[in-house]
């Protein structure tokens, strides 16, 4: 079985993955009380290895989860080109996306989340690397942040669409 590599990313209406600041605290549904899942542990079961930048892992461990990793039984890939301590399911690497991949495609496995930030998705966009973009759109307009796209163009074709709470989870494949 082929490995795809699937970007997994919330996005603005105006295509933004951030606000200004970095934060993604804007990210809820038409009812922000729900705790109605919208495809995320289904997505989860698909994959079991995870490739994110440093500034992502950072905000995990710093500000969305410091109270432990999310991504337990998950091994995980940061690209960074400074020096950090590995652990076991953590390990952080300065390769090319195109040398990561081959490396993890070589592996036996589920499918590979990319998980953000911006430079990182860019980075495998441009080399044309993703198989899968899985897009779920928030319902806010933030007119300004984190832009998750370059100028590199990807014909794409969509394969599914649902809508859950206001959020409109688009799954795309290269055409």
């Amino acid at each position: 079985m082929n490995r795809e590599l699937v970007l997994y990313i919330a996005i603005s209406l105006d295509g933004f993955i951030a606000d200004k600041d970095g934060k993604v605290d804007w990210i809820a549904g038409n009812d922000p009380s729900s705790d109605e899942d919208i495809g995320y542990q289904k997505f989860l079961e698909q994959i079991d290895t995870i490739i994110m930048g440093k500034h992502t892992y950072d905000q995990v461990v710093n500000e969305l989860s410091p109270q432990a990793w999310p991504y337990e039984g998950k091994m995980t890939y940061v690209l960074t080109k400074k020096a950090c301590q590995n652990t076991g399911e953590i390990q952080f690497v300065s390769m090319t996306a195109d040398d990561l991949l081959k490396d993890l495609r070589a592996k036996k496995g589920k499918n590979i989340w990319l998980c953000g930030g911006a430079d990182v998705v860019r980075q495998f966009h441009q080399a044309g690397l993703i198989d899968r973009y899985h897009m779920t759109i928030v319902p806010v307009i933030l007119g300004g942040g984190i832009s998750l796209f370059s100028d590199t163009l990807q014909p794409l074709c969509l394969k599914s669409v649902t809508v859950t709470n206001g959020f409109i989870d688009a799954v795309y494949g290269k055409r």
